[in-house]
């Protein structure tokens, strides 16, 4: 049997869905899409931000993938989008990221791989430019008086820029294999209301893929997730003021988007190859490791402990989810096995000054993907190995989990005058 990743991405919702959907026609999806992403005025910078964790897994002889954090990931996007009078959009966007040390948070220039135990260059990631030419469509969405949620999930199959012939220490295969899948809320009566050109939105984007070609892995078993959750800043000047600082010094265009649309897009690899190449035709080796600068004082990761607590106080707190299930199996792209929805309840407890036990059990059924979603739940199922399950089961399951700092995060952030706590959990299950 061939290695299978599955991946869930779900929204949760704790109030009646809405029923009108000013999402459910094309130019409207497009119309509030833009809204939240960006803004319907065209001279608005619409910064994005993240700051998540990069894990690395890798097979070993039982068959089955272990995962280990290896750096956080911080940058952002800087965007804005016009319309044409076609009645069409052009997003235009530029995106910059560092990777950070795990103890204290220093931008790397340089990183000790754990698998190969060398020094590896670290390339930050600068893709400029990011464009898109946007059409009237519907996507996955949800809507209650409180919150909207867009999902968006892209699975990736393209010739590799990186080909192993002419690249074999970086390249992972022929093709580009990888997802990106986002989740983004924002509050419906901020979004309808018509008066309003933007609203802020606070999400989740996840990402798998393959090695970094920095780490020199070649076409080794294994690969990337990514998770970090996102929001939209007021301005630049909002960012984190290290990373703000940084851009300044080495990428000071980044502060706006492009002007004029362009292409192709770039991506890691592609300016990753750009510079492999201009390296070789200078006569340059490939790789030029810096020295890293002198490492800072460690940071204990944030989890504010009066968070914690207040959640453990509310006892059970239950939501409605609903969201799509994936499976991937080797040298494949993702595709969409389920659709599933019901029923989460969670509840904390304190177990010392820095962790608390969350308990949560979840209960509902599968039914086909979006927008279909006839349920499958009790009835007979071709999987994608092609064995026929006779009897698919109900979504019935509970699990205990010991949180603290190690695996959790909080941060307080404000998004349309609203002040919200972000708790960032990253659990690995199985």
């Amino acid at each position: 049997m061939n290695l299978a990743h599955l991946i869930y991405f779900l929204s949760f919702v704790s109030l009646i869905i809405l029923a009108d959907d000013p999402l459910g026609t094309p130019e409207g999806y497009l119309k509030y899409d833009i809204k939240k992403g960006a803004s319907l005025n065209p001279g608005y910078e619409a910064v994005g931000y993240w700051n998540g964790s990069v894990f690395g897994w890798t097979e070993y002889g039982n068959g089955l993938p272990e995962y280990q954090k290896l750096f956080f990931f911080e940058g952002f996007n800087i965007r804005s989008v016009f319309q044409e009078e076609d009645g069409s959009y052009v997003s235009l966007s530029r995106e910059v990221s560092v990777y950070r040390d795990l103890d204290t948070g220093d931008i790397l220039e340089a990183w000790t791989n754990i698998y190969s135990n060398e020094e590896n260059e670290v390339f930050e990631v600068s893709n400029d430019p990011v464009n898109a030419l946007l059409y009237p469509g519907v996507g996955m969405h949800s809507s209650t008086n409180r919150h909207t949620s867009f999902s968006g999930n892209f699975f990736l199959d393209y010739p590799n820029p990186l080909q192993p012939d002419d690249y074999p220490l970086f390249s992972s295969g022929e093709q580009y294999l990888g997802g990106e899948l986002f989740l983004t809320f924002t509050r419906s009566e901020n979004l309808f209301n018509e008066s309003l050109s933007e609203v802020g939105y606070i999400g989740s984007w996840s990402r798998v893929g393959p090695w970094l070609p920095w780490l020199e892995k070649s076409t080794e078993k294994g690969g990337h997730l990514y998770n970090a959750p996102y929001f939209k800043l007021r301005s630049v000047n909002d960012l984190p003021e290290d990373l703000y600082q940084w851009t300044v010094e080495n990428y000071p265009e980044y502060l706006h988007p492009p002007r004029n649309y362009t292409k192709p897009n770039m991506t890691s690899w592609r300016v990753f190859k750009n510079i492999i190449d201009a390296r070789r035709a200078a006569g340059e080796p490939d790789i030029q490791v810096p020295e890293q600068p002198k490492k800072g004082e460690s940071r204990e990761p944030n989890l504010d402990p009066e968070l914690m607590d207040l959640l453990a106080s509310l006892e059970d707190v239950s939501f409605y989810y609903e969201g799509t299930s994936y499976f991937v199996f080797e040298g494949q792209t993702g595709q969409e096995m389920f659709w599933m929805d019901g029923n989460l309840t969670t509840t904390f407890s304190k177990e010392t000054n820095k962790t608390w036990r969350m308990n949560f059990s979840m209960t509902g059924k599968y039914s086909t993907p979006w927008p279909e979603k006839e349920p499958m739940s009790g009835k007979k199922w071709v999987n994608p190995e092609g064995n026929i399950i006779s009897d698919v089961p109900y979504i019935d399951t509970e699990a205990e989990i010991l949180v603290s700092n190690n695996n959790c995060t909080s941060q307080e952030i404000v998004s349309d005058e609203d002040h919200y706590t972000i708790l960032n959990c990253e659990l690995l299950m199985g």
